[in-house]
């Protein structure tokens, strides 16, 4: 494992849409709730893939981005920052 933050628990919400759009709607209604109701009193980091991004926050990634978010009041979603890859020599 490249990151040792904790155990690694699957999540299907955030499984990729390209192949699925039809899913998109129920899927990130999935990974809001899930979101939502999430313990943050230390940080979650979550793998994903660009269509579950763009779909679940409205913005597109490079491949290797950190997109920061911050959980508000009823769950709502914002973006802090992002973190670009480091560029490969």
């Amino acid at each position: 494992m490249l990151v040792e933050l904790g155990p690694v628990k699957s999540l299907p919400a955030l499984n990729s849409l390209y192949l699925f759009p039809e899913r998109e709607q129920e899927q990130v209604d999935d990974l809001r709730k899930k979101i939502t109701s999430m313990d943050l009193s230390s940080p979650v980091v979550m793998l994903t893939h660009q269509f579950t991004i763009r779909a679940l926050v409205g913005t597109t990634t490079r491949s290797g981005e950190i997109v920061v978010l911050r959980r508000g009041e009823k769950g709502k979603l914002s973006i802090i920052g992002k973190i670009a890859p480091r560029p490969t020599d």
